[in-house]
């Protein structure tokens, strides 16, 4: 039996303009870029997560939209020229328990929605 649980939550930021100034801030603020930079030559695509993962997604959003708050005027700027602001909640599929149940605080999501923040959920299969 595999278990349905939290895995982890992402920021995933896509951006016209380099972003190594915005990734050095949030990476200053606990939210380490997952993967180099990539870009196709005229997007750059960066993925963070939070330097702790927690049990469920509520401290790692917070962790996140603190550090969003934290930027500067001109790296906020940049923050919202970035054409995609996702955080991306990944969970795994599994047999038990039958529910899981895990909400957001409504001034964290109202947190969320000032930084301009879209949410996904992804939910995985079960690993092997």
């Amino acid at each position: 039996m595999s278990e349905l649980r939290y895995l982890n939550t992402d920021l995933e930021l896509v951006t016209a303009r380099d972003p190594a100034a915005l990734v050095a801030a949030l990476e200053h603020a606990g939210v380490a870029p997952l993967n180099p930079v990539s870009s196709d030559g005229k997007q750059f695509r960066a993925p963070f997560e939070t330097d702790e993962q927690h049990d469920h997604p509520e401290p790692n959003i917070a962790a996140i939209v603190t550090a969003v708050e934290s930027l500067d005027q001109a790296l906020r700027a940049a923050w919202d020229a970035c054409t995609l602001r996702e955080l991306n909640v990944g969970y795994e599929s599994g047999d038990e328990p039958k529910s899981l149940d895990q909400a957001l605080p409504v001034e964290l999501l109202r947190r969320v929605v000032a930084a301009g923040l879209a949410l996904r959920i992804t939910i995985y299969a079960p690993t092997p």
